[in-house]
């Protein structure tokens, strides 16, 4: 018996055939399957790539494909599902959120706690009862503190405040103008005009404006190449993004009453963005609880999905964890077949007509 499980995300698509006992046997990429303002061709398209790759790695016909379950990020609901069915010659998959799976990875793990970061921000917490409760995921006009985002956004404030002068000099400004503008501007010093000043950061501004989500967050690697460089202003970004995401934990322990220290994971591409990210989120779940310890967690969050899946074979799910390293060796070596998320800008999100 094979699975098929599809993480349909804004920019790429992963999929992935697993064997009953969860062997990992194929891997397919695409492009974005959610957050497809555009729909319909863009997003059969990225289906149908990812999923006939993977059956392909696998050496198997859609026919072989015992039950299908995609993992959507958000939005495009109803055509993912029809994409993928189509991409399977009309097998109907099953469509799950991102906290369903990623509250199946900690359910796996024995985890209280599970802070996932990604674009966005999100907690969870298990409750003696067997339910859930949440913090943050308010999107990025309310919430979304520490997430991939947040780092671009300050990334480009800190640009914006060196320009004034109101903060010092930082080598973002170089990574955001690379970003939003195609090329790297000098970036004046205090000696030049003001009024050069101003126009490099009108431009970053109207530039800001008119990028979405999805490509503002694609700012955090050059945050944590900054930081690794020796930036003090990514530095302190990093910091306090890792304070942000222990607050996360901290609101959902509030009141902690078991006689066992809490165990609280970190999940999501955030957690890989550098030891002052990661020390600081450890240190402030250190402080919510007596006893509290966080670990980034080495898996990704359609490793939930592969779970899900498995449900009831226990032995099966251990597997898939304990190759999961393997795993994702196997889906860094997949062909980018990427291409830039249609979400809204943030001109649009935000209603700016200035």
């Amino acid at each position: 018996m094979a699975v098929l499980c599809v993480d349909g995300g804004g920019t790429k698509t992963l999929a992935l055939v697993v064997q009953e006992d969860g062997a990992i046997v194929g891997c397919g990429a695409g492009g974005p399957l959610a957050f497809v303002w555009s729909g319909g061709e863009v997003v059969r398209r990225s289906a149908h790539q990812a999923v006939r790759a993977a059956l392909a790695d696998a050496r198997l016909e859609p026919a072989e494909i015992h039950r299908a379950l995609v993992l959507l990020g958000g939005g495009n609901t109803d055509e993912a599902r029809q994409a993928v069915s189509a991409a399977l010659d009309g097998q109907e998959p099953d469509v799950v959120g991102e906290l369903v799976a990623a509250d199946a990875i900690g359910e796996a793990l024995g985890l209280d706690v599970l802070v996932l970061a990604g674009t966005g921000t999100i907690a969870s917490r298990r409750l003696p009862d067997g339910g859930r409760a949440y913090c943050n995921g308010l999107g990025v006009l309310l919430g979304d503190e520490g997430s991939g985002f947040s780092l671009g956004w300050e990334a480009i404030r800190a640009t914006m405040r060196a320009l004034d002068g109101r903060a010092p000099a930082t080598l973002l400004a170089t990574a955001v103008c690379r970003h939003l503008l195609g090329h790297a501007d000098p970036i004046p010093d205090s000696g030049i005009d003001g009024s050069h000043r101003r126009d490099l950061a009108g431009r970053i501004r109207l530039a800001t404006l008119e990028s979405s989500r999805a490509k503002v967050a694609e700012l955090a690697p050059a945050v944590s190449a900054a930081a690794a460089a020796g930036d003090a202003v990514a530095r302190g970004i990093l910091e306090a993004a890792g304070r942000e995401l222990a607050l996360n934990a901290e609101s959902l322990l509030r009141g902690w009453s078991e006689a066992r220290p809490p165990r609280v994971g970190g999940l999501g591409g955030v957690f890989r963005a550098g030891p002052p990210l990661t020390h600081a989120f450890r240190d402030g779940v250190a402080r919510s609880a007596p006893g509290a310890e966080a670990r980034i967690l080495e898996v990704d969050l359609v490793a939930g999905a592969v779970l899900l899946v498995l449900e009831g074979r226990p032995d099966a799910q251990k597997h898939v964890l304990d190759q999961w390293p393997a795993t994702r060796t196997r889906i860094a070596a997949l062909p980018r077949l990427t291409a830039p998320a249609d979400e809204p800008s943030l001109r649009s999100m935000l209603g700016v007509i200035r």
